[in-house]
């Protein structure tokens, strides 16, 4: 008597399985690149809407410059209340969370510099916890000096910054650049901003950005 035999052989089922995996890799990993993607958007549209939003914070009459009476005013608080940040940003330690999960703090600070009577600071750093080694990660750095390089006109100076020390790097906006004495913002490549990202990645780190 014969049996008709139904169904797949064992190597043909391993074959399958095979190419399942490799499709749902492929498919993993189209999703982490396209999720990145978007993080770094969104965290390149937080950081310019919050510079050009301290424009306009400026002339307020809510914010008077000459009569902050603190010499270091936390600002992410006063913006929140005048609705100049979006109420469903993540706030935390006087500033928010960016989109890469970085801490962005913003302050008026007043002393002597160019502008006279003070000027914005925005610090983009992991962790406000100095004893911690808090670090701005290396796409974060690209993405965020790409972002400000493109304000050349509208800022002071950039300054990326590794441990409690001076800045090793200062890049300056286009009213106080001089190509033989300050290193122009708008002149730095992605080239070197790739060198300084990857001296600052996985050291205790952050960025800062002054203008007014």
């Amino acid at each position: 008597m014969k049996f008709s035999q139904l169904g797949r052989s064992m190597v043909e089922m391993l074959g399958v399985l095979a190419i399942i995996g490799v499709l749902s890799i492929g498919a993993i990993s189209g999703y982490s690149k396209a999720m990145m993607k978007y993080k770094l958007n969104k965290q390149a549209e937080q950081i310019s809407t919050l510079i050009y939003n301290a424009f306009e914070l400026y002339n307020r009459p809510e914010f008077n410059a000459q009569n902050v009476s603190s010499s270091f005013t936390y600002l992410v608080p006063v913006m929140y209340k005048l609705g100049l940040i979006p109420a469903n940003e993540v706030y935390r330690n006087q500033g928010f969370e960016d989109a890469m999960g970085n801490l962005i703090l913003l302050y008026w600070v007043r002393e002597g510099n160019a502008y006279g009577d003070g000027y914005f600071r925005l610090t983009v750093e992991h962790d406000n916890n100095i004893i911690a080694n808090s670090y701005v990660d290396f796409n974060s750095c690209q993405n965020i000096l790409t972002v400000v390089q493109q304000m050349h006109a509208d800022l002071w100076k950039v300054t990326p910054q590794v441990g409690n020390g001076g800045s090793l790097y200062e890049y300056y906006g286009d009213k106080y650049c001089n190509t033989s004495k300050n290193s122009c913002l708008r002149d730095l490549t992605l080239t070197k901003i790739g060198d300084i990202c990857a001296d600052l990645d996985g050291k205790r780190s952050w960025i800062n950005i002054l203008w007014i």
